[in-house]
């Protein structure tokens, strides 16, 4: 499945009076074509076994896919809290103190704790969907799962791991990589 292109000028920007930096309105007429094109392919679901469009061995131009389980910017914050995994350095750089925490403050914590209580070299990668809360706790994505990262014995202890401490019931499946998207 190849996925459609898209012209040089879609990430042209012009800057304001104050130096901030907003997309032309060409540059979001492609965007919304793009993602238009995107959505008629559907790569937002999920998948459960690795197809032949998506193996790198069989397509060399195939977008990236995240193996592992779906969560939520929210969830990652209120567990990193409820754990009490953020340390003074982790709050040191708000600005304002009273504001919430967000998600990419915890996201590093987050993960150090289930890298820590796996063994396991975890990833946190954002998932392609039409909210931009999704992400994917990644074991290995589809260009080093021939690389046997995990022997299937291992695969299922850190996935059961990951279930038990975060308390999310859902099974791993092959996620499109937001960030991948664009190549």
């Amino acid at each position: 499945m190849a996925l459609p292109e898209h012209p040089e000028y879609f990430f042209e920007v012009v800057w304001d009076e104050n130096g901030v930096s907003h997309r032309t309105e060409r540059a979001w007429s492609a965007h919304r074509e793009y993602f238009s094109q995107l959505e008629a392919m559907n790569p937002k679901n999920p998948l459960d076994q690795l197809t032949s469009d998506f193996n790198p061995k069989t397509n060399p131009k195939a977008t990236t896919l995240q193996y592992g389980i779906l969560t939520t910017k929210q969830a990652v914050v209120e567990f990193t809290v409820a754990h009490e995994l953020l340390t003074p350095a982790d709050l040191e750089d708000r600005e304002d103190p009273s504001e919430p925490i967000d998600f990419y403050t915890c996201a590093i914590p987050f993960m150090t704790y289930l890298r820590k209580e796996t063994g396991a070299h975890l990833y946190l990668r954002p998932a392609y969907s039409l909210v931009d809360d999704l992400q994917v706790i990644t074991l290995y994505d589809n260009y080093s799962v021939e690389e046997g990262v995990y022997e299937d014995a291992e695969e299922k202890r850190v996935i059961e791991i990951i279930q038990k401490i975060t308390g999310i019931k859902e099974r791993p499946r092959w996620y499109h990589d937001y960030s991948c998207v664009y190549h």
